[in-house]
């Protein structure tokens, strides 16, 4: 996630169609947390993972682009505090609101929640070779955490390759390959765990900021000046061009299989090739960086349409507010899902409302004002400090009028939905029923694998069956977490996917919070909803007490035809 803003640029010309463009990456990351939150699926994983891509090659163009020319070694540290001031305050706060949020259900039971959350405190999360690191607590957090790693090596970087751009830049990239060789998994278990490495350590993406240093090192030295003779018309075709070569690779990358198994280009060669670190960091965002780069050189020379249009004041004010919208609206969606939508669509309008109100507001009260403070004070500049502070209660009631506008908003949005949906619902009100025993003491016990401490089942009027099930590991854990949709015959007509794959990564008696989404059509012909834990070696794990099924191996939670949970009280006795 870039977090740059133009006036931190003030000895160079602002390029606000860069701006512009980080809100509509952010906004990519928001519809893939939305989509994953109604439909529980991974499929749409390509457009954060572009986004995220993105914005990297983004980080590694601005910074050059405004450092390149005035950035000495005396003046190293002065960058560090910039930086720091620009991130990490408002990390810090997203954090503590996430923290208070899930206490309770999950961060309470972390055996090694007091190293954990000081990593997070320390921005250092993403480099932590393990599998439950980087994407816990505010999860989107992890991206900051690995520019925190590019800020530290910029510098240097800089300084280093001023006048060898090119062989630090091969040199970096000789040192990413031989790092996917070393890490390539030797089986699918390993698979998780290479993921997350490649996909948020620093030392893995690091080629990706570099490809913005290069690009934005090729741009001062004026390569694209002769493109300013081209005729006024061909602005906009360089533009649509740029886009329409980030949509065919994001085609290219979602097509080959990278994902799930599926036809398309290459599937037998790609769905090998997915198991491998290779295959992960190309398909996970790195694939995509050769558009990012083509977007960032056009958008930066061009003064076609599209860029005027991303360059309204409007426009680049959510870009200038994108850090914080990044970072607050995963929060947002999760604590919205949690109420009854009957339309996708109002969900997803009213998170997105909810989300630039407050970025807004903590653009204004934390980002601006701790950012300009913490550098003053660094440079011991103390009336400004304290003038810093005096605007922010002016701030506060100025923005607290805009907030109480958008809340009003929601609200309004959460009625029509009432309205909307009463004659549906009367018509045919789907069943409802949330079911919640949390006994920390017994539990329903998967034998080996884990003992299953809460378990809420909700069918909402959309159709759509939503399951949050707390679980607490055993020693033993090595099977796959599955979730069977079953026929009046107890037969599997349907396995749902974008689950939690297993527990194999997690220490023993760690609790983890499990959460499935099953779309309409995923019950669609089945009776019961049953939950167990299976791998090809051990076969199925057997369940010590409940409803069961499936010879004892598989508790079932939901009953479709009747819209109803199954009562699990007797089994938490």
């Amino acid at each position: 996630m870039i977090i740059n803003s133009n006036s931190e640029k003030s000895s160079v010309p602002s390029l606000d169609a860069l701006t512009g463009l980080r809100f509509f990456a952010a906004f990519g990351v928001f519809l893939y947390h939305a989509l994953m939150h109604l439909y529980g699926r991974s499929d749409f994983w390509i457009i954060s993972g572009g986004a995220v891509s993105f914005f990297f090659v983004l980080s590694g163009f601005i910074l050059t682009y405004v450092y390149e020319r005035r950035l000495t070694s005396g003046g190293v540290a002065m960058f560090y505090v910039t930086r720091f001031a620009r991130i990490w305050p408002l990390h810090v706060f997203v954090l503590a609101i996430a923290f208070v949020f899930l206490y309770q259900s999950k961060y309470q039971y972390y055996p090694d929640l007091t190293p954990k959350l000081l990593g997070h405190l320390l921005l250092v999360q993403s480099w932590v070779p393990l599998e439950s690191w980087p994407m816990d607590f505010n999860g989107v957090a992890w991206s900051i955490s690995t520019e925190f790693g590019f800020y530290l090596a910029f510098p240097w970087l800089l300084l280093l390759g001023r006048k060898r751009f090119a062989v630090a830049y091969l040199a970096i990239a000789a040192l990413t390959a031989v790092g996917l060789v070393l890490i390539n998994p030797s089986s699918p278990e390993q698979h998780r765990l290479v993921f997350t490495v490649v996909y948020c350590h620093p030392l893995f993406r690091l080629l990706e900021f570099a490809s913005g240093m290069m690009t934005a090192h090729a741009y001062s030295l004026g390569w694209h000046r002769p493109l300013d003779r081209l005729p006024p018309w061909s602005h906009g075709t360089f533009e649509l061009a740029a886009l329409g070569l980030m949509a065919w690779l994001v085609t290219l990358n979602a097509n080959a299989g990278f994902f799930t198994p599926r036809s398309g280009f290459f599937p037998h060669y790609t769905t090998a090739f997915q198991w491998t670190s290779t295959g992960v960091w190309l398909a996970k965002g790195a694939g995509l960086a050769p558009g990012a780069v083509v977007i960032i050189w056009v958008f930066a020379w061009s003064r076609g349409p599209i860029s005027y249009l991303i360059s309204r004041p409007f426009i680049v004010y959510l870009g200038e507010i994108s850090y914080s919208f990044y970072m607050v609206h995963y929060i947002v969606l999760n604590q919205l899902f949690r109420l009854d939508w009957y339309s996708p669509v109002l969900y997803v309008v009213a998170a997105l409302l909810v989300s630039l109100g407050i970025s807004s507001l903590l653009y204004t009260l934390i980002e601006v004002p701790y950012r300009t403070g913490i550098v003053a004070a660094f440079r011991g500049d103390w009336s400004k400090v304290w003038q810093t502070l005096r605007k922010v209660p002016g701030d506060f009631w100025r923005q607290g009028i805009g907030i109480a506008a958008v809340l009003a908003v929601v609200l309004g949005i959460w009625m029509l939905r009432i309205d909307l949906g009463r004659s549906m619902i009367e018509n045919s009100e789907a069943p409802r029923k949330q079911i919640g025993y949390a006994v920390a003491n017994r539990g329903i016990v998967f034998r080996n694998e884990a003992r299953l401490l809460q378990c809420d089942v909700e069918y909402r009027r959309n159709g759509t069956l939503y399951l949050r099930m707390l679980w607490e590991t055993l020693p033993g854990a090595s099977r796959h977490r599955f979730v069977h949709i079953v026929d009046e015959h107890d037969q599997v007509i349907r396995q749902a996917k974008g689950e939690l794959e297993k527990f194999r990564s997690v220490r023993p008696f760690t609790i983890v919070l499990d959460e499935v989404t099953l779309r309409p059509e995923q019950l669609k012909g089945g009776r019961k909803v049953g939950i167990g834990f299976f791998s090809d070696k051990a076969r199925a794990s057997f369940v010590e007490s409940g409803p069961r099924s499936m010879k004892n191996y598989r508790l079932d939670v939901f009953d479709i035809v009747t819209g109803k949970a199954i009562d699990l009280s007797d089994a938490f006795q």
